[in-house]
C-alpha cells in the first residue's frame, strides 16, 4: 500500500514541474451552482472550475467519471470549491490538466492509490430477438413520432438512449435513490447498434418498465459487475482560500 500511495503522490505532485503561474482555491459560490458557464473550462491559458467537490474535481483531473473516485471523509463529496488558474503562455489540455493535479497535492494535501474493482452498472445491449422496428422504434425520419407515445426521442442514437436512461433512472429503476447523485454508474452502451433512430417511449410503473422496454423495442438493460479503474482518496485536507 505504501509503495501505491507514494507513487500516486508523486504523480499528483505534477513529476514535470508544472504548475499554475497564478492560481486560487475558495468555497464555491452559490450563484455559481451548475447554472451558466460549464462547471469546468479549460482553455490554452486559462482553467476555470465552478462549485464542484473534490471528488468531482479529481474525477476531472485524471479523466475519471465521479462514480470512479471513492474514498475520503465526506466533505471531499459535498463541499463545493471554485478554482482558478492561469499560466504565462498557452499550454495543452493535458498540460493544465497535470496542473490541476499538482494544485490538488498542493492545495488540498490530497493523497490515494489506484486500484481495480468490480462495479455494478447498468448495460444496454439487444435482447435476443431484437432490435424490434417498427412505429415505435425506427430509423431517423422526417414524420414525427405518433402521439401516443408520450416520450418522443428524436435522432437518437444508442449511446444518446444510454444518456436518457441515466438521467431517468428514476423512471426504471425500483432502487434508484436520488436522480442527481453523481455516484450512480452511468449506463453503458453495449448494442452495436449504429445511426440515429426515432424512439417512442411512455411511462410505466418501474417494476415493470424494463419488460415493457425490451417487449416493445427489442432492447434489454441489466446490471452488470464490471472492473473499473478507481482512485481511493488516503487524505485529504480542507484548503485555506485565497
Amino acid at each position: 500500500m505504501m509503495r501505491k500511495l507514494f507513487v500516486a503522490t508523486l504523480a499528483v505532485a505534477g513529476v514535470f514541474g508544472q504548475t499554475f503561474a497564478v492560481s486560487s482555491v475558495k468555497p464555491g459560490a452559490e450563484s455559481s451552482a451548475r447554472k451558466g458557464p460549464p462547471p469546468i473550462a479549460i482553455d490554452p491559458v486559462r482553467l476555470t472550475i465552478r462549485h464542484q467537490t473534490l471528488k468531482q474535481i479529481v474525477a476531472r483531473a485524471y479523466s475519471l467519471q465521479i462514480f470512479q473516485v471513492t474514498g475520503g471523509e465526506s466533505w471531499t463529496g459535498a463541499d463545493p470549491y471554485d478554482i482558478d488558474g492561469s499560466t504565462e503562455s498557452p499550454a495543452s489540455p493535458r498540460q493544465m490538466l497535470l496542473m490541476l493535479r499538482s494544485l490538488l497535492a498542493d492545495r488540498f494535501q490530497l493523497k490515494f492509490h489506484r486500484e481495480s474493482k468490480e462495479i455494478a452498472q447498468p448495460v444496454l445491449t439487444v435482447a435476443r430477438n431484437g432490435p424490434k422496428f417498427g412505429p415505435q422504434f425506427h430509423p431517423t425520419q422526417d414524420a414525427a413520432i405518433p402521439p401516443e407515445y408520450r416520450i418522443p426521442l428524436k435522432e437518437y442514437t444508442m449511446e444518446h438512449l444510454a444518456f436518457f436512461l441515466t438521467d431517468n433512472r428514476h423512471m426504471w429503476d425500483p432502487d434508484a435513490g436520488d436522480p442527481a447523485d453523481p455516484n450512480q454508474p452511468p449506463v453503458l452502451d453495449q448494442t452495436g447498434v449504429a445511426g440515429t433512430y426515432d424512439i417512442g417511449l411512455n411511462w410505466a410503473p418501474r417494476r415493470d418498465w424494463l419488460a415493457g422496454f425490451e417487449r416493445q423495442l427489442g432492447l434489454h438493460l441489466e446490471l452488470r459487475k464490471l472492473p473499473n479503474d478507481v482512485i481511493v482518496i488516503e487524505s485529504a485536507a480542507r484548503p485555506s482560500a485565497n
